[in-house]
This record gives C-alpha cells, structure tokens and sequence, in this order.
C-alpha cells in the first residue's frame, strides 16, 4: 500500500483497531511510570525546603510518604537497567531475566525495549519546565480547548481541571500568610533542591507553579483506575505477542503486573484531599476543605448524570 491511498484488501477493523488500542495502553502506561517519577522529585524537594516551616512540612509529608514507595516500585518493575549479561539456559536459549519482564522497558514486558528511556526523559524534563497546568496539559493534547469543548472531549475532566488554578492561588495565600519569610525561604530550597536533582530539568521556583504541576499531574494519573481495565480484555492484549496462538508465562507476568495498579486507591487520598491525615492549620484545612467539596460535588453531579442515563 502507497501513502495516501486506500489500504487494500478486505481488513477486520474492529480487530486492527484493538491493535491500536494496546499501543494507546502503552502510551498511558508510559506517561503513568512518569508521573511517578515526577511526583517522587517533587515532593522530595518541596519535604526537604519546607523542614523549618512546620505547617507546610506536614501537608508537604502527607503527599510524599506513599509517593516514595511507588517511585521504588517504577524502578523495580516498570523502568529497570539492563542486564549487562546474557543469561542463557542449558538448551542454549536465552533465558528471561527481570530487566526483559519490565513492563514498560522490558521486551518481554509490553514488548518495548531500552529505546523508550530517552523519549521518557524528555517528557520529565519538559514537564519540570513547564510554567503552569494549563500548559503542561496542552504540552500533551494536539487539539484546542475550543475544539475540545464544541466536541465534548474530557467534558468532566477539564471541569475538575478549572480548580486548579484557583486551588494553587488560595492555598498559597494560606501558606504565605501563616509565615511570609518561612514561606519565602520555602520557595529559595525548592528552587535550589529541584535543580539538584541529578540530570532533571527544572524551572519551578514558586509554590504555585508546583502545586499547580503537581494538580494537574495528579488529575491525569487518576484515569489510571480506568485504563487499567483494558489489562483484563484479551482482544487488547494478545498484542503483546500477536504471533503466539497461546498465552505463556510473559503475558501473565504483564497482566498481574498492571492490574496491581487497580487496587491503589485508598479512601479519602485524592487530588486536593482535606481528610488525608489530621488536620492540618485551620486557614489551610479551610482551602482543602473548599475545593475537596467543589470537587466531590462535580463527582456526585457526574454519578447522578450517569444514573439518569442509564434509566
């Protein structure tokens, strides 16, 4: 088949087009891992510059203590070095190895390689110098706001998307005004910390910007529950390996693999939470309390809608 001509022959759409869909899926799980990464650079830093302001420490801790663990686990089953040796079994063949099941990294994961590592790189590095939500989302979409709203694209999403900004302004203000030279010094160590972080790229040097980056990060990983579930359609992914007639020990490996990422959520843990831990300062529970009801009655709008439509 030519460029610009019809594709020829009698082809199965709705088979090619699961094809299509597990090279989506693999997209996500890349730009997933990612995040991870991100907020692990992210909330190290902001723990770190916040240690002599104690009111923003403990918001700062609540973020970062489950993030720590997810980065570890990036690093143990989504992103690994290779395996400087090859290790081959007694018929000769070579035999599997962690490095080769890494999901994202691993050929005997999702069926990529070492190839992506730089592409990912690049994609961190951009986000840490982007300067707003706003433009961290449109870095990632190729089409307008005004082409997404007459077309109805992410409809709910960019509705929780709108808080962002105002939740980054009040929640600043909040901190700034507890303590205006903590605050200050607070925003010279993230700075100083987020370009300290090995070959990262960043540009943050403000408590907006990072809570903004860190919302609107935080709001696209929460469409990883939803994703997930293609990991259970099997016309999705026999394209890991389309050329095998069975399924073997590697496609099990990858499944159980993703699936583990359906059982994260924890009740009352989710963008702009105000029930995470104890309460934190009254003028700061004030602001989470705000938006955590903005959103949730967005959510129960969006619950009722659907109900309706069901009916």
């Amino acid at each position: 088949d030519q460029a610009g001509n019809e594709l020829g022959g009698n082809l199965d759409q709705k088979y090619y087009v699961t094809a299509a869909m597990y090279n989506a899926f693999f997209y996500a799980s890349s730009v997933h891992a990612t995040i991870h990464v991100l907020h692990f650079l992210m909330t190290s830093a902001l723990v770190e510059a916040t240690k002599d302001f104690k009111d923003m420490n403990e918001l700062a801790n609540s973020y970062a203590k489950n993030i720590r663990n997810k980065y570890v686990q990036v690093g143990t089953l989504l992103i690994t070095d290779p395996n400087p040796t090859i290790a081959y079994g007694p018929d000769g063949t070579t035999v599997l190895t962690p490095e080769d099941a890494s999901l994202i990294t691993g050929i005997n994961g999702m069926g990529s390689s070492q190839a992506v590592r730089p592409i990912l790189e690049k994609l961190l590095n951009t986000w840490g110098k982007t300067g707003s939500a706003k433009e961290l989302l449109g870095g990632l979409m190729n089409i307008s706001d005004e082409r997404m709203e007459e077309a109805g694209i992410l409809a709910e999403f960019r509705k929780h998307f709108a808080l962002i900004k105002p939740f980054a302004s009040e929640l600043t203000n909040a901190f700034k005004t507890l303590d205006r030279k903590k605050f200050s010094a607070v925003e010279s160590k993230l700075e100083e910390n987020l370009n300290d972080c090995g070959t990262f790229q960043s540009n943050i040097n403000n408590l907006p910007t990072w809570i903004e980056l860190m919302s609107a990060t935080g709001l696209i990983h929460g469409a990883t529950l939803s994703y997930s579930r293609l990991a259970v359609d099997h016309e999705i992914m026999r394209w890991r390996n389309i050329r095998s007639a069975t399924w073997d020990a590697a496609d099990i490996n990858m499944i159980n693999g993703i699936l583990g990422t359906i059982v994260g959520a924890e009740e009352g843990r989710h963008l702009m939470g105000s029930e995470m831990d104890d309460e934190y300062h009254a003028d700061v529970q004030d602001v989470l309390e705000k938006f955590d009801g903005k959103a949730e009655t967005l959510k129960l709008a969006y619950k009722k809608k659907l109900l309706n439509d069901r009916s």
